[in-house]
C-alpha cells in the first residue's frame, strides 16, 4: 500500500453505532459485539468494518492538503470471530471507480493471486460505482466511490473511495 502512495494508519478497534452502521446508511447487524459498561457513547461497540474508522481520521484532517490517502490492517469482529481486514480510503476532488479499481487490481497483482470483481449494491457506496471482491464464489471484499450520504456523515466535502478486504479469508483461500 505503501508503494501505491498511502500512507498506513493504527485506530481503535471500539467504536459506536452511529459511525459503524448509521453513518454508513446500514442496519445495525445483530451480530455486533457490545460492550456492557462503555466509558463514552464513542465507545459501545467493537467495529466490524475499517471503514469507519479510516473515514473518521479523514475527517479529523479534512483541514489538511489534498489528496489523502490511508490505509489500516487491523481486526474487526463479526459476531464472535475476529477477523484480520486490509482497509484503505483516498479523498480529492477526482476521486472515482477508476481510481479504486485500478487499486484493487493493482493489489491483486502484488499479493500473486487473482480474483473476480462483480457488481454490487452496497448503502454506504454509490449504487452503480460498487464490487464485491470474490475467490471461488467467497465474498473476500468491497470496494467502489463512497455515497455522498455517507461523506455528508463524516463532514468530508470531497469525493472520496474505499475498499475493504477480508486478510483471513484471502489466507484460507491461498493455503492447501
Amino acid at each position: 500500500m505503501i508503494g501505491l502512495g498511502y500512507f498506513e494508519v493504527a485506530t481503535l478497534s471500539l467504536s459506536n453505532e452511529r459511525e459503524q452502521f448509521g453513518a454508513l446508511g446500514m442496519n445495525e447487524k445483530t451480530e455486533t459485539l457490545r460492550i456492557l459498561n462503555p466509558v463514552s457513547e464513542m465507545h459501545t461497540l467493537v467495529r466490524t468494518s475499517l471503514l469507519p474508522s479510516l473515514l473518521g481520521i479523514l475527517r479529523k484532517n479534512k483541514h489538511r492538503e489534498l489528496p489523502q490517502r490511508i490505509f489500516e490492517t487491523g481486526d474487526v469482529v463479526l459476531g464472535t470471530t475476529n477477523r484480520m481486514k486490509l482497509g484503505g480510503v483516498a479523498i480529492h476532488a477526482k476521486a472515482g471507480f477508476t481510481e479504486v479499481k485500478s487499486l484493487v487490481q493493482s493489489l491483486s497483482i502484488a499479493l500473486g493471486f487473482s480474483w473476480t470483481i462483480s457488481p454490487a449494491d452496497h448503502p454506504a457506496y454509490l449504487p452503480g460505482r460498487c464490487a464485491v471482491i470474490s475467490m471461488e464464489l467467497d465474498e473476500i471484499g468491497i470496494f467502489g466511490e463512497v455515497h455522498p450520504r455517507t461523506i455528508e456523515a463524516f463532514e468530508l466535502k470531497y469525493p472520496v473511495i474505499a475498499f475493504e478486504l477480508d486478510l483471513e479469508g484471502l489466507h484460507h483461500k491461498m493455503s492447501p
